[in-house]
Order: structure tokens, then C-alpha cells, then sequence
């Protein structure tokens, strides 16, 4: 009986280590996936100044009283 209930001890144990060991690798995992998220959002950011494009030309009136529009860009996406 006692045999028995040592197994049953022994397995369980082991069965926590191989979940300990998952979870950890799980959360590797997870840290990369995050940190690959993270620069590719830097490196998206970082671009994103150099895409943007001010290719409109406003005619004189559009400058005046009521509009008093300068500018206006455009960057090709929906933003």
C-alpha cells in the first residue's frame, strides 16, 4: 500500500514538473512574441514619418475667411 502511494507521489510530481517546465517555456515564448511585436511597431512608427506625403495645393480662397485651410495631407490609409 505504501508502495503504491509513493508512485502515485512520484507521478504527480513529475507530472508538476513537466507543467512547470511548459508554463515556462509558454512564457518565453509569449515574451518574444511581445518583444518582435514591440519593435515591429518601433520600426512601423519610425517609417511612418517618411510615408506621409503633402502632395495638395490649395487654391487662395480656400486659405480665406470661412475655411482657413493651409494645409492638408494625406497619407494613404485610412486613418
Amino acid at each position: 500500500m505504501l508502495a503504491a502511494s509513493g508512485a502515485v507521489e512520484t507521478a504527480a510530481a513529475r507530472a508538476a514538473e513537466a507543467w512547470e517546465a511548459t508554463e515556462a517555456r509558454a512564457a518565453e515564448r509569449i515574451e518574444a512574441a511581445r518583444a518582435a511585436a514591440r519593435d515591429k511597431l518601433d520600426a512601423d512608427r519610425e517609417a511612418y514619418c517618411r510615408q506621409a506625403r503633402f502632395d495638395y495645393r490649395w487654391p487662395a480662397e480656400a486659405a480665406a475667411y470661412p475655411w482657413l485651410v493651409e494645409a492638408m495631407w494625406h497619407d494613404g490609409r485610412r486613418t
